[in-house]
C-alpha cells in the first residue's frame, strides 16, 4: 500500500491542512488514517492526542508539530509520498542578488538582465509552469522572494529538514529529479495546476481553486469558507498520479540534468511537480469522479472514517 500524504501549508496552523490517500495495488484510493483523513493541524492535534497549538508557538515548534503528525501517518508503511503546497527554495539570482546588494544601487546582478526582473520574482520551475503552453496556467503562482508566502517558505524549510534529516529513521528524500523514485520522498506541488489539467473547463482568466471546487465538483462552498483541507486532498491526489501515471508529468521536464547550469538552479531552487493539462485529456473521466467523492467526503464530513485503512 501507498500512502499519499498532502500538506497545504499555513504558518497558522488552524489553516495549515493534512490530507492522506492510501493507493492498494491496483490504485484503488481509500481514506482511512486513525479515523481521520483530512483536517487542519490543529484537528489532526486533537485526533492524535497531542498538546495543544499555541498562539505564539515559534517555527520550529509548529514544523516540530507538523512532523509528528506525519511520523504517527507513516508507522510502517514502506511506500510513502508527503506533497506539500510551499516553494522548496529562493530564486537563485534573488538570493546573489541580496548577497551583494548595499543601499543606493538598484538591486538586481550587474550583467545579468536587471530590466527583467522575473528571475528575481520566480524560479526557473515557475517559469517553465507558467510556459507551458500558449494560454498557461491562469493566475500566475506566488512569488516566494516578494509575496506573503516567503513567510510559509521559512516554515516549509524547517520541516524538510524535520523529515530528511532530524528524524533519520523516517528515511524522506527530497524528489527533485525523475530518476530518483524514493520509497519515501518529498516532492514540492502547486495544486491550482493539478486541478487546471484535471478540469474539463477551457482555460480562461477566472480559473481558481475555489472556482474548480465550486463549479467542476458540485461542491458550492460558501463565500470565506477555508480551503485548505481541500487544496491538501489536491496535493495528495498530484502525489497519487505522479505514482501511478508518471509520463504525464514529463512536459515540464526539459533535460535539466543535463545542464549544469540548470541543474544546479533546480537544487538551490526546487522544482515543481505538476501533470501536463494536454496529457490528462483521456484521464478526466476516470480522475474526476474520484476527486469528486473525495472532495464531497471532505465537505460533508467532520471527522470523516472512510474505508479499512
Amino acid at each position: 500500500m501507498t500512502i499519499y500524504i498532502g500538506i497545504d501549508l499555513s504558518t497558522d496552523m488552524k489553516n495549515t491542512g493534512i490530507a492522506v490517500l492510501c493507493g492498494r495495488q491496483d490504485n484503488a484510493e481509500i481514506f482511512a488514517v486513525q479515523n481521520r483523513w483530512c483536517g487542519t493541524v490543529v484537528q489532526w492535534s486533537e485526533t492524535l492526542n497531542l498538546p495543544g497549538i499555541g498562539q505564539r508557538d515559534t517555527f520550529t515548534e509548529k514544523a516540530q508539530r507538523i512532523s509528528q503528525i506525519v511520523s504517527n501517518i507513516v508507522n510502517n508503511n514502506e511506500q510513502v509520498t508527503v506533497a506539500i503546497d510551499v516553494p522548496f527554495g529562493w530564486p537563485v539570482r534573488f538570493n546573489d542578488a541580496l548577497n551583494n546588494y548595499e543601499i543606493g544601487e538598484p538591486f538586481g546582478i550587474p550583467g545579468q538582465g536587471n530590466d527583467n526582473h522575473d528571475h528575481y520574482f520566480y524560479r526557473y520551475t515557475e517559469r517553465v509552469l507558467m510556459n507551458a503552453n500558449p494560454a498557461g496556467i491562469p493566475g500566475d503562482p506566488f512569488s516566494v522572494s516578494t509575496d506573503k508566502i516567503g513567510r510559509t517558505a521559512m516554515l516549509g524549510s524547517i520541516i524538510l529538514h524535520n523529515l530528511t534529516n532530524a528524524v533519520p529513521e523516517l528515511g524522506f528524500r527530497i524528489q527533485l529529479y525523475p530518476r530518483f523514485n524514493h520509497e519515501r520522498k518529498i516532492i514540492e506541488v502547486y495544486p491550482t495546476a493539478c486541478a487546471f489539467a484535471l478540469s474539463n473547463q477551457e482555460p480562461n482568466g477566472n480559473f481558481s481553486l475555489r472556482n474548480f471546487y465550486n463549479q467542476q465538483m458540485d461542491l458550492n462552498l460558501p463565500d470565506g469558507a477555508r480551503l485548505d483541507k481541500y487544496d491538501a486532498i489536491m496535493a495528495a491526489y498530484t502525489a497519487h498520479l505522479l505514482e501511478t501515471v508518471p509520463d504525464r508529468f514529463n512536459w515540464n521536464y526539459p533535460n535539466i540534468e543535463n545542464l549544469a547550469d540548470d541543474g544546479d538552479t533546480v537544487r538551490r531552487e526546487g522544482w515543481i511537480w505538476a501533470p501536463y493539462r494536454n496529457s490528462m485529456a483521456q484521464l478526466r473521466d476516470h480522475h474526476l469522479p474520484i476527486l469528486y467523492g473525495l472532495l464531497q467526503n471532505a465537505q460533508d464530513e467532520n471527522r470523516p472514517r472512510g474505508g479499512q485503512g
